[in-house]
């Protein structure tokens, strides 16, 4: 077990251990202090295959194939940041794909509770998001977009319907963002097929902005009926171009909201959710999702405060 720490926690250079987890050392000290309690908790009553144990167990076996609360930790950030085969990472890990899978399905939720023990978490809900923007006394600036992931091509032609983005091309799900003047996420959507368009998604979800924010948009929101205070690029009419001001104003807009388009490459940086998924079932590609926002959100509030000091 030690030389197994040592290998991926001293010998590891910064960039490389960041490279694999998405992480650097001192993020995942900070998350590891929520997570270790969390998973010991867990497994002290529950079994490896989750099941509720007849008596509860104070001391991990020294057999147990991911053993201590860091190594289970390395080994979700893993999965997730790299998307490899389960077969793949059985490898690195030393393990058989059978554990792979069952170990994902028990730290997976797991994972995303210490994200929320440290505040992280983005609001999935609308009602709850509307009541946080009204209590703000100041005027806050807010860019929305959705993002889209590819997924494998169901063998049902109507899901498949479903499921296609004629836009991209491809099979997708889809999930819409707001964040912050810090790039911090604060609301995420539930997931929706890939062929729902961005204006449909918002109005189905019934998202709402109070008058006090301003609120910067693309031109997939045309139509978006909200009390906030709008910017969004103006869509050239058509059969006719657009006016010198009109291009320049639309070329500032963009400039200022592309913004969220930097956030989406950051949430992004943790593979499973810019590759195509091949998870199953819709509350686990959410959840990945949400880890991955979460993710986000502890990098840009941990470097924040480093750049800060």
């Amino acid at each position: 077990y030690l030389s197994i720490m040592q290998k991926y926690w001293n010998q590891y250079s910064e960039s490389r251990f960041q490279a694999l987890t998405s992480l650097n050392k001192s993020e995942f000290a900070s998350l590891l202090a929520e997570f270790q309690p969390i998973v010991e908790n867990y497994f002290r009553i529950h079994t490896f295959t989750g099941a509720i144990r007849r008596r509860n167990m104070y001391r991990e076996q020294s057999n147990s194939s991911l053993l201590g609360a860091e190594y289970k930790l390395f080994f979700t950030l893993y999965y997730l940041k790299n998307n490899s085969l389960q077969e793949s990472i059985g490898a690195f890990f030393n393990i058989c794909q059978g554990k792979v899978s069952m170990w994902t399905k028990q730290l997976l939720p797991l994972a995303q509770e210490a994200i929320g023990k440290l505040g992280l978490l983005p609001i999935q809900d609308a009602d709850v998001f509307y009541r946080l923007l009204t209590s703000i006394e100041a005027d806050p600036i807010l860019y929305q977009d959705a993002t889209v992931r590819p997924i494998e091509r169901s063998t049902d032609w109507q899901v498949q319907n479903e499921f296609y983005d004629g836009k991209h091309k491809k099979h997708t799900v889809k999930n819409h963002i707001v964040c912050g003047e810090d790039s911090h996420v604060l609301y995420t959507s539930p997931l929706y097929e890939g062929k729902i368009h961005d204006k449909q998604l918002i109005t189905e979800e019934r998202l709402r902005f109070p008058e006090n924010v301003v609120l910067l948009q693309d031109t997939g929101y045309q139509g978006f009926e909200t009390e906030a205070t709008v910017f969004m690029p103006k869509k050239k009419p058509k059969g006719k171009e657009l006016s010198g001001l009109d291009k320049t104003l639309n070329h500032i807009i963009s400039s200022i909201r592309v913004k969220v388009e930097h956030v989406i490459g950051g949430i992004k940086i943790i593979r499973m959710v810019k590759e195509k998924i091949r998870l199953k079932t819709e509350n686990t590609k959410q959840m990945v999702f949400i880890i991955a926002v979460g993710l986000h959100n502890l990098r840009k509030k941990y470097r924040k405060i480093i750049h800060q000091s």
